[in-house]
């Protein structure tokens, strides 16, 4: 595990697949040392397993803690970018215990942690007669434990619709939809609204079996060897592995097309029609300021196209092709999420 006092090196070391610990600048004291913080409230970040320095969703999340701490410098901020979810639970629980008593919030940032959800609050005081307990937010889930913390899920059905009617619009006949794994429910909820809005099933492929998917790129590079020879579009819901993709095409910028999963993500290559966005950063900080300023985090909360922090964008090389036709439909997309979110 390292130390990281800037965010660039953190960005940059995390490629080599160690543990990370960081202290955002803003905590950090002139000499270098760790300002004695006892009074001070203190949130701890769990990134994703490998998620860090994705150009994408984790490093959306790195956005929103830096804008959180502009705003908010008396908060003490920690995050750790683990190598798998069981070591970022076991570093969860030693912060827990370091800091017990203090005012704390414990972030888990990704639904990979929605199991060890159960485990880490389990092992807090949980009766009615506890004087302490710390806080908890968990992304991406719907608490199915229904344990007493702060969860939120960002659906991207709307704008997965809104993607499978622009390619059905560009006339491309071949999609192919890459997944991290098959038993992610957000990205599965995404896969849906492609072939909702496309108007077909169409073939499916995972990158791993497990929760390794979201981070191979180099096996993504590999496979689109093959994905090109038989695919016209690839729909990527596959974290930092869709970087393997937008390599390839760089590369190779014929005959294939795919989607963008980070702000501003078309700039990876020419063939990303348009960015398939969560504004997890804006997510980030509305609900660690809600925490701050001492209001009350909503329990269970579903973020679609509707919400603002969800959103489908036509990349400008293709605005004149599809930027009105997306405009016109995009009420319509709202519509079908609703409905499909609303189903028993």
């Amino acid at each position: 595990m390292r130390f990281i006092r800037s965010w660039r090196h953190a960005l940059m070391s995390v490629a080599v697949g160690l543990t990370l610990l960081m202290v955002l600048p803003s905590c950090d004291s002139d000499d270098g040392d760790t300002i004695a913080v006892s009074d001070r409230r203190k949130i701890c970040v769990l990134f994703s397993s490998g998620g860090l320095g994705d150009d994408g969703y984790n490093d959306m999340i790195w956005r929103g803690l830096q804008n959180f701490t502009l705003s908010h410098p008396d908060v003490w901020l920690q995050c750790f970018s683990p190598a798998t979810a069981e070591e970022g639970t076991r570093l969860m629980n030693s912060w827990i215990e370091r800091h017990k008593g203090e005012t704390l919030l414990c972030v888990l940032a990704g639904s990979e942690y929605e199991q060890q959800a159960a485990t880490l609050y389990g092992l807090r005081p949980a009766d009615s007669t506890a004087t302490w307990r710390p806080d908890f937010l968990l992304f991406e889930s719907d608490n199915p434990e229904r344990l007493p913390l702060t969860s939120f899920s960002m659906s991207l059905y709307g704008a997965a619709w809104l993607c499978g009617r622009s390619v059905k619009e560009m006339q491309l006949t071949r999609p192919l939809c890459l997944l991290a794994h098959s038993h992610d429910q957000p990205t599965q909820t995404a896969a849906q609204g492609f072939f909702d809005g496309y108007g077909a099933p169409t073939d499916t492929a995972c990158m791993a079996a497990d929760w390794s998917g979201f981070s191979m790129p180099e096996t993504a590079y590999q496979r689109m060897y093959d994905y090109a020879r038989t695919y016209d579009f690839i729909f990527g819901v596959a974290g930092a592995s869709n970087l393997g993709v937008y390599r390839y095409l760089r590369e190779k910028p014929d005959g294939v097309w795919t989607i963008g999963r980070g702000w501003n993500q078309y700039t990876q290559s020419s063939q990303i029609i348009g960015n398939m966005v969560k504004r997890i950063d804006l997510v980030v900080e509305d609900y660690l300021t809600l925490w701050a300023d001492g209001s009350e985090m909503p329990q269970v909360r579903l973020l679609g196209l509707e919400s603002g922090y969800v959103d489908w964008q036509v990349a400008p090389a293709y605005a004149d092709r599809l930027e009105e036709f997306v405009n016109n439909i995009r009420q319509e997309a709202v519509n079908e999420e609703n409905k499909y979110v609303c189903k028993p």
